[in-house]
């Protein structure tokens, strides 16, 4: 199988502390390295803040809103960066997220990257403020921003010599209630269903353990028809 990136993104209405809290947890994102000698051994963190020091990342983000009476609205952005579990080292992938979180939000936001590397994949969490602690403007997830997301994440892996995705399929369309649905962060019973097979997804980065997944969320199927 393929080392591929699948990078998707969640605008949030509420919980950007509980967010970060979840992002930085040291059971997620804490690692051994081993010496060259084999019997010391050092505990590595991947976290790092981008224009904020991840242990206050929390309260510079909010000192940022206030600053710009900037309270409402979206609160913040959630970029999943998920990887296949076959190629890749925690310092190849990290570097790679933190290299897309710098790239896109480097020169204007505030940005906790956290590598997670307690299931079957190895997956980058970055979570980003909604105002720009430069001039007050709210980031904003257009279609422009999501081609230039995927073609820079693609390229950070082509630069480590990982595979991407080749000329994806373009996703069906949407019907106008789910998308509006979706926008403003509302979920029916088939909203609920795809950002729960989205993040199954995300998590396994391999097709044979979703359904392990969904049956974790308390999903059952019957493939007996």
């Amino acid at each position: 199988e393929k080392f591929i990136a699948i990078t998707k993104i969640k605008k949030l209405k509420t919980g950007l502390s509980k967010l970060i809290d979840y992002a930085m947890n040291p059971s997620k994102t804490t690692a051994d390295k081993i010496f060259n000698d084999g019997m010391k051994n050092e505990e590595v963190v991947f976290v790092r803040g981008i224009n904020c020091i991840p242990e206050f990342a929390k309260a510079q983000m909010q000192e940022t809103k206030d600053m710009f009476n900037k309270n409402s609205g979206n609160v913040g952005y959630h970029i999943i960066q998920s990887f296949d579990d076959n190629e890749g080292t925690n310092e190849q992938v990290f570097e790679i997220g933190c290299k897309l979180a710098e790239e896109l939000f480097g020169d204007k936001f505030e940005v906790i990257v956290a590598l997670h590397k307690n299931t079957d994949n190895l997956h980058c969490h970055i979570v980003v403020n909604s105002v720009s602690f430069v001039d007050g403007k709210k980031f904003n997830d257009n279609k422009t921003f999501l081609n230039k997301m995927r073609t820079v994440s693609d390229r950070l892996c082509r630069e480590q010599g990982l595979s991407v995705i080749e000329n994806p399929k373009p996703s069906k369309h949407q019907c106008y209630p789910q998308y509006i649905a979706e926008r403003d962060g509302e979920y029916n019973k088939f909203t609920t269903l795809k950002k729960d097979i989205d993040e199954c997804i995300l998590r396994t980065g391999s097709e044979r353990n979703i359904l392990y997944e969904m049956h974790k969320l308390g999903y059952k199927f019957d493939f007996s028809k």
